[in-house]
This record gives C-alpha cells, sequence and structure tokens, in this order.
C-alpha cells in the first residue's frame, strides 16, 4: 500500500512521521539547480502489463533490465534497458510466490531478484526468469522478523541487508537467507528511527535513509556506525526515502517533501560517499510533474538515473548535465515571528565552496548555514553568493523573506464606578499598548470602538465586560472581567411576619419584600436581638410590645424599613401571677396583718415589707410597730417566669417610746 495516500500500516505510519517533521522544518526557498535532466519516461497508471498502481521499489541488473516493485497491484514489472515490457511475476496473496505490497527490490550479480514483501512480513526471492526461489521471515520482533520491511540490498559477496522499518534496526542474512546479525545505530550516533531504503557501496559500506531522523547513515559491513549526514547539515527539509550507490561512488537520495498547504513533491539530492551535497534534481511542475512523490532510484549501466513517481505511476529517466557554475538556493526557517527572532538559514546550492550571506539589517556570514537572530521588527530581504574553487559565482535574492513584528499589544482597562442603580453610567478607560483600535463588549450586547467609552446600564443584573485591542501586523489581545458590573434598582424595602400576637414564647417568621438587588440583610427584633438572612425566624419569649425593623444593603447603598409597635406578645399562660389579700389595709400601731397568698402557678414566694423585713412564706402574718405608710410586694416564682404585686398598708398612731423593738416583724 502507499506509504502517504493509500490505506495500510505502514501508509499510516509513515505518513503521520512526515506531519511531524514538517511542523518542525521549513521548505521555504528555492529548490537546489538540476545537475541531472529528464530525458524519458515509461509508463502510466492501471492494471495492465507496463503499468502501475504505486510503483515503489527500483532495481537495475548488469545487463540493464528494469525491475520496478508495483506495489498495489501486488507484482514485479521487468522492462527492457529501452523502456518496453518484457514480463512480470507475483500476484496479491501471502502463499509461496505471492505478494502484498511490494516495496523494496535488489538484485544481486547473479540475477536473483530479492523483494521486499511489507505487508507479509518477508523477503521473497525470485530467480532471473522470475520463478519462486525461496521466501525468509515473518513478523514478529526476534532475530529474523520482521515488522514491515520496506528496503533491501545485497553485496557484492552475497548478504542480504533488510531495512526492518517499524523494529528500527536493520538485519543482515547469509546467501541462503540464514540470519547473521542486526544492528541498531546509537552506539557513537542516534538510534535509527524508521529505516525506509538501504544499499550498499562496492566497498561494502552499507547505506540507511534514517527517516524518523531526517539522515543518512553509514554503517560498515558488520554494522559499526561510520558517519551520517542529512537533516543536520540542512540538506533533507522532509523524508528521505529511497536510496541508491552509483558506479562511481555518488550516493542518490529521494526524498518527499510536505508542503504547508499540504500537497506533496519530491527530487533527489546527491552526495558525495563522505556526505557532501553535489546537486539535486527532480521534475518540474513545466514538464507535467507539479507533484511527483520520488521513491525508488537507481543507476542503469549508462549512468542514467532512474526513479519512480508514485503518483504519476512511471518510471523517470534523468541524465546529468554537464557543469557550468555554481547554482543558489536556501531555505529559512521561521520566516516570521516576534523579535528577537532566531533563524536558520540553510544552503541548498550546488558546487559551492564559499558563501556571503547578506541578511538585510546590515549584518553578514561567510558560514554555509549561519544561524541569524534579528533584533528589530522589519521586513528583511536576505541574498546568498556562493563561489566555486574555480572562480565561478551564483547569487539568489529573497525579497522581503523574514518578517519580524514587534512585542504585541497589551490590553487591561479600568472603570470610574463597578456598582449603582439603573440607570448607571460608566466611564471605562482601556489600559493598551501599542494598539491602534479597540472593541467594547459591555455584556448588555451593547459594544463600541471608542478607545474610552461611556455606557449606560439600563437594567440590573451583573456584566462581564471585554476589551480586544489591536495593533496592525501584530494582532490583537483580549482582556476581561467577569461580573466587573453591578447594576441595581431602586430599592424598596418592606417585610411581613406570619403573625404579629400571641403568648410568650412566641415564634414569627419574617419574610422579605424588599424589591432591587439586596446583597445583605439585618434584621432587628426589638427585644435586643438580630439576624442576618433574608427571611429570618425569631421566638419572642416575654410580654411586650416590640417594633422591628429591617436594613437590606445593594450595590448602591443601604435602606431601612421600621415598623413600631409591630408584635404583641402577651404573658405565658404556663407563668405565675402573682395576687394577695390582707386582713387589714390600715390601723393604729401596733397593727398585725395577715397576709393570704392569692397567686396563680406560684412554687415559690418572697414577700417584702416596705424594705424593712422580707420572709419566704406563702401566707405570713407581720407586726407594724410605727406609723407610716408600707409598700408591700409579693413575687411570685416557677420555671415559666415570675410576676410581681405591690399593695399600700397604712399604719397609723404614735411611735412608742423608748422601745427598741424593729418596725416591722414577721411573727407568723
Amino acid at each position: 500500500m502507499s506509504p502517504l495516500t493509500r490505506n495500510g500500516c505502514f501508509a499510516t505510519k509513515l505518513l503521520l512521521f512526515a506531519l511531524v517533521l514538517l511542523a518542525v522544518l521549513s521548505c521555504s526557498g528555492a529548490a537546489a539547480s538540476d545537475g541531472y535532466r529528464l530525458v524519458s519516461a515509461f509508463g502510466s497508471e492501471g492494471r495492465f502489463n507496463g503499468e502501475f498502481y504505486g510503483p515503489m521499489g527500483i532495481a537495475i541488473n548488469a545487463t540493464g533490465y528494469i525491475y520496478v516493485a508495483d506495489e498495489e497491484n501486488s507484482r514485479i514489472q521487468v522492462f527492457t534497458p529501452s523502456g518496453e515490457f518484457a514480463t512480470a511475476f507475483g500476484t496479491y496473496g501471502s502463499d509461496a510466490g505471492e505478494l502484498d505490497t511490494p516495496v523494496g527490490i535488489a538484485v544481486n550479480s547473479t540475477g536473483y531478484v530479492y523483494v521486499a514483501d511489507a505487508d507479509n512480513n518477508r523477503i521473497t526471492v525470485f530467480s532471473p526468469s522470475g520463478g519462486f526461489e525461496t521466501a525468509f521471515g515473518f513478523y514478529g520482533t526476534g532475530a529474523g522478523e520482521f515488522d514491515e520491511p520496506m528496503g533491501v540490498a545485497v553485496n557484492s559477496t552475497g548478504y542480504v541487508y533488510v531495512a526492518d522499518t517499524y523494529n528500527d534496526r536493520i538485519q543482515v542474512f547469509g546467501p541462503s537467507g540464514d540470519f547473521v546479525r542486526e544492528f541498531h545505530g546509537g552506539i557513537d550516533h542516534e538510534e535509527l528511527d524508521t529505516p525506509y531504503g538501504i544499499a550498499t557501496s562496492q566497498s561494502g559500506e552499507v547505506y540507511v535513509t534514517d527517516t524518523g531522523n531526517g539522515q543518512i547513515q553509514v554503517f560498515t559491513p558488520s554494522g559499526a556506525f561510520v558517519r551520517a549526514f542529512g537533516m543536520h547539515a540542512g540538506e533533507f527539509p522532509s523524508v528521505p526515502v529511497g536510496i541508491a550507490i552509483g558506479s562511481s561512488g555518488d550516493v542518490f537520495v529521494t526524498q518527499v517533501v510536505f508542503s504547508h498547504g499540504g500537497d506533496q513533491a519530491g527530487n533527489v539530492q546527491v552526495f558525495s560517499s563522505s556526505g557532501t551535497l553535489l546537486t539535486s534534481f527532480g521534475p518540474s511542475a513545466s514538464e507535467g510533474y507539479a507533484y511527483p512523490i520520488l521513491f525508488g532510484v537507481a543507476e542503469a549501466p549508462n549512468g542514467d538515473i532512474y526513479v519512480t513517481a508514485y503518483y504519476t505511476c512511471q518510471v523517470l529517466i534523468f541524465r546529468q548535465r554537464t557543469y557550468d557554475g555554481p547554482t543558489t538556493a536556501f531555505a529559512a526557517y521561521p520566516e516570521t515571528g516576534q523579535a528577537p527572532l532566531s533563524v536558520q538559514f540553510s544552503d541548498m546550492s550546488v558546487g559551492a565552496e564559499s558563501w556571503t550571506w547578506v541578511f538585510g539589517d546590515g549584518t553578514y556570514s561567510s558560514s554555509r548555514n549561519p544561524s541569524h537572530v534579528f533584533s528589530e521588527p522589519g521586513t528583511y530581504t536576505v541574498s546568498l553568493l556562493v563561489s566555486d574553487g574555480s572562480g565561478r559565482s551564483a547569487s539568489k535574492v529573497a525579497r522581503d523573506l523574514i518578517r519580524v513584528t514587534g512585542a504585541p499589544p497589551t490590553a487591561d482597562f479600568t472603570a470610574n464606578q463597578t456598582s449603582g442603580t439603573a440607570p448607571f453610567a460608566v466611564a471605562f478607560e482601556a489600559n493598551t499598548t501599542i494598539a491602534t483600535s479597540w472593541q467594547w463588549y459591555f455584556g448588555d450586547g451593547e459594544m463600541s470602538a471608542e478607545k474610552d467609552p461611556v455606557h449606560v446600564y439600563a437594567a440590573p443584573g451583573r456584566y462581564t465586560v471585554w476589551l480586544v485591542a489591536s495593533a496592525p501586523g501584530y494582532g490583537s489581545v483580549t482582556a476581561h472581567r467577569d461580573a466587573f458590573i453591578t447594576v441595581a434598582e431602586e430599592v424598596a424595602v418592606d417585610f411581613e411576619a406570619n403573625r404579629t400576637t400571641g403568648a410568650a414564647p412566641l415564634a414569627i417568621a419574617f419574610s422579605d419584600l424588599t424589591e432591587g438587588m439586596p446583597l445583605a440583610w439585618r434584621w432587628e427584633f426589638g427585644d435586643g436581638t438580630t439576624a442576618n438572612q433574608q427571611n429570618a425566624t425569631h421566638v419572642y419569649s416575654k410580654a411586650g410590645t416590640y417594633g422591628v425593623n429591617l436594613t437590606v444593603w445593594t450595590a448602591s447603598g443601604s435602606a431601612t424599613a421600621s415598623k413600631p409597635a409591630f408584635v404583641t406578645v402577651g404573658a405565658d399562660p404556663r407563668a405565675p401571677v402573682a395576687d394577695f389579700s390582707l386582713s387589714r389595709t390600715s390601723g393604729t400601731a401596733p397593727l398585725y396583718v395577715k397576709f393570704t397568698d392569692c397567686s396563680t402557678n406560684a412554687t415559690s414566694w418572697r414577700w417584702d415589707f416596705g424594705g424593712l423585713a422580707w420572709t419566704t412564706a406563702t401566707s405570713p402574718s407581720v407586726v407594724f410597730r410605727r406609723p407610716g405608710t408600707y409598700a408591700i410586694t409579693l413575687t411570685a416564682t416557677n420555671a415559666y417566669g415570675s410576676s410581681m404585686l405591690t399593695e399600700n398598708l397604712t399604719v397609723t398612731g404614735a411611735a412608742p417610746r423608748g422601745s427598741k423593738d424593729s418596725a416591722v416583724s414577721v411573727v407568723g
């Protein structure tokens, strides 16, 4: 299946990887000048012989015959050196000789064909005539097992190297398919991440397209890390995929390039064996290849380069141009941002040996891939002049390439008042920097574009206020305050009670009838007690008449409603009522008086005789020896209260001379 747009495990994994990589790399800037030109092509989309449906890997034998892994047709097609269809072998399935997603392909020195049969998780071997010979491998993570192998190569001694893509390793097999070893990289360099293409040089070195790390890793035949090149030098702005080693030792790498708009393209980059970028090439839109998606690559005996174009379902043939001096191209990332903006420049020139960068802010660099910081806001034109060793030069000017903004605007605001009664006028003040336009949202459906507006709130409520401040080239910022403005109605305080009369103890439920939006309440019940609830219940324990006050607080202040003599509480029927009678109310001293208790509900008594004597007897007898008017008080008490009654007694006559007796004596 296709690794980019069609279904399948491999398709999903590679596409996700490519999109992640796109997030951190920029593909801006022109492509490097072509060191090769397109001279021919063959194939078209279809299911018949000579047609392709997703051509992937490609290999060319010593006599120039071309082998193409026709992925979605699940077959290998063979073509003559002139591009004529010769034969095909393989069909869809998992039995011997059948294929399911053939991707990588290699031909050994005796003409045997090795196919990376990805979805069958095996390497299938065919004879030079296309007959099934053998197969080895199955799904797993152990030695000799695969998780979608994508690449295969055979060295000059017949050893088979397999890119075990989703096990992130290379496995090595003997000529008969016996497992020999595996290696992952990572001792002196990064471990392999999703290895895809693989090729071996005449000296036996193993070259791997390390797609997850965006680079080429090179190993000895035994798997020891030798060197790496690619992404870290800026050569791969996207995903390196196919790889081939030319007869001169040059390394040809296809890469899939994803643009920010989601379009996909591709080209071929050419490196020296040590990793120096020599040139890059690919089909152009003017040649009818807007988004070719190049995958497999191989060199023919005559030096032509054959490349599979996935979307156009063709094999493209390129031929080397004659060198006529260096060419200039470069990329920059990021191209826009806030000052100070650090930009990484990546040279993509061909044939360059010296570089002169002009950044447009008065600074320069002679590094190949400089990183430069733009300190001030502005738009900058960047140019690159390159020279080769013979004195020839080329230049490129990217006008207005870098756009640097200043700090974004800031936004805050205040108001002259935030609470009151409707209609409520509020003066807002914007506290912003570098903003040139303002948009207010007052929370009641009204808006204003003034910087410092005055707004009148007509209805009670709590309102959230928003301010959006904008500046050209900088975007906009927002400030808001939740429930910032509180608007209340004029308050009319009132209350009611479920009853206003009754005997003690009298429980009364008071209800607030205030109109508006009270925030707090205080009740005063007239007996020295208070409450802070909106609706309160109070118990009057003593008889009496009581005035009640209710004070409420709103956003605009406070107000009070007073109701004097609102509650009348009668005596508790269980409480005592003091009463008594006297045997006489007046007489001549010494006067003997019998007091008889007539109280109700009393359980204890206290008699007071003009402050001169007292007793707790129920019905005492008392002698008054001196003339005068005496206040007689009885206090009757029980568990529910007390009651007091006072009567006057008048004693006449003359005071006895020389008597030392008390004026009043309780005698019984």
